[in-house]
């Protein structure tokens, strides 16, 4: 078991290493699809991805460094420790679907006989659901946000390559796929944070590709990268905005309450352009906000098991690009935790990027952010060995420990929950995964 402590400094590979990278990404744990994630950094194409977990509610902590924070030089000596996580992981897959989202789904048509779809798989991230259907020869995909149904028309097998049928206001892109294709990334040019050279690594299977929540809300151009195998040659097919498939009707068809409004910062967050669009945007309810330090303020809001994490730049919060993330504390979603707890689950996120003499920025500050699952969890606060000890009390059911040094102190870390009258409730380990 890592701490915080073992997290390494990112690094960009050399480009034949990204290039195996990718591929282990995309095709190496695709026969496995029910191992967990390991408890190492993945590094893919130059942008470095370190998952850190407090154990609790299989719900992931995973913080990714910003592009705009350039990695120092690398060292190939270190490949090896590299250990990609596929997008069956990321994307939580699981055979078939729930029975309440696959009624949900059945409900959103008026016509055909849906009783008669046969649910494949179902990926999820960032509040995004998507389960892909098959009836006879056809596929459809069918979008659940806590308040939408979206259902996709019918696509039929398209030979040896990849079509995209599907392109939702939540940022999902699913389509049909031949059956010699085993691995596919999808590429949007205004994604400001793409994982990879090739854009982003999709589910493969059943004839099907899906990205749950991945892309930008109104793409102008998608690309699908084809990943090569032992009978095919790889392949690129681009799409541009005239020539993806047509908008489908988003029924709202669990209303969700709409709470006060999250405030200028996060509200700026969740209209990015560049990023995957945060679902039902009118219903999170805001949380703890901390100024971080003289230029970056830090803005958490919360929705159905969900916590979003704002970024923005500027003494006012009016300068930069905003950075987002949201962790999925739901079963069955995104990397699982080691083991349960039934206080919280969190997220962390790297901040005050000092540059470094290669041109390149660099941070070894954090700040752990979460949303607590038990009403009685009033305050929170992290300490180990030889580490100072910080604290914060939990607002509206979120909180945020700023300054995290990774450097500082030895031995695992840990969160101690108590109560409103100052009672320890539990210690929760804190792990890097």
């Amino acid at each position: 078991m890592f701490d915080l402590r073992d997290l390494p400094p990112p690094r960009p590979l050399p480009p034949a290493v990204r290039a195996d990278a990718r591929q282990r990404l995309a095709e190496g744990l695709a026969n496995h699809p029910g191992t967990r994630p390991g408890r190492t950094v993945v590094a893919v194409a130059g942008v470095a991805a370190a998952v850190f977990a407090v154990t609790g509610l299989g719900a992931p902590l995973l913080t990714s460094l910003r592009p705009d924070a350039g990695p120092p030089a690398a060292d190939p000596n270190d490949a090896g420790q590299l250990q990609p996580v596929s997008p069956e992981q990321r994307y939580g897959v699981r055979d078939g679907a729930l029975a309440a989202d696959a009624d949900r789904c059945r409900a959103a048509t008026g016509k055909g006989n849906p009783a008669a779809w046969q649910a494949l798989f179902t990926a999820s991230a960032r509040g995004a659901t998507v389960v892909a259907f098959r009836s006879g020869p056809d596929t459809r995909f069918c979008e659940l946000t806590p308040e939408t149904v979206s259902l996709s028309a019918p696509a039929s097998p398209p030979g040896d390559t990849a079509t995209i049928t599907y392109v939702s206001r939540w940022g999902t892109v699913a389509g049909v796929v031949g059956s010699g294709v085993r691995s596919i990334s999808v590429s949007d040019r205004q994604l400001l944070w793409p994982t990879t050279d090739e854009g982003e690594p999709a589910v493969v299977r059943d004839g099907v590709f899906v990205l749950p929540n991945t892309v930008t809300a109104a793409p102008s151009s998608l690309t699908v990268h084809l990943g090569p195998t032992a009978d095919r040659a790889a392949g690129v097919v681009t799409a541009e905005a005239g020539q993806l498939p047509a908008a489908v009707t988003t029924r709202t068809d669990r209303p969700q309450p709409a709470p006060a409004s999250a405030g200028k910062t996060f509200s700026r967050c969740g209209r990015q352009a560049s990023a995957p669009p945060l679902v039902d945007a009118h219903g999170w309810v805001p949380g703890a906000a901390v100024e971080l330090n003289d230029n970056e303020r830090l803005q958490l809001a919360r929705y159905h098991e969900m916590l979003a994490v704002c970024v923005v730049t500027g003494a006012d919060g009016s300068t930069g690009s905003p950075h987002l993330t949201v962790a999925d504390g739901r079963a069955g979603g995104g990397f699982a935790a080691a083991a349960a707890n039934p206080y919280l689950f969190a997220s962390a996120t790297f901040y005050g990027f000092t540059g470094q003499s290669d041109g390149s920025s660099s941070s070894d500050t954090v700040a752990i952010t979460g949303l607590v699952t038990d009403n009685r969890v009033a305050h929170v606060s992290l300490g180990g060995t030889g580490r100072r000890q910080i604290s914060a009390p939990v607002v509206d059911g979120t909180f945020v420990l700023p300054g995290v040094n990774l450097n500082e102190g030895t031995g695992q870390m840990a969160i101690t929950v108590t109560d409103s009258a100052g009672e320890v409730l539990g210690t929760v380990p804190a792990e890097n995964r």
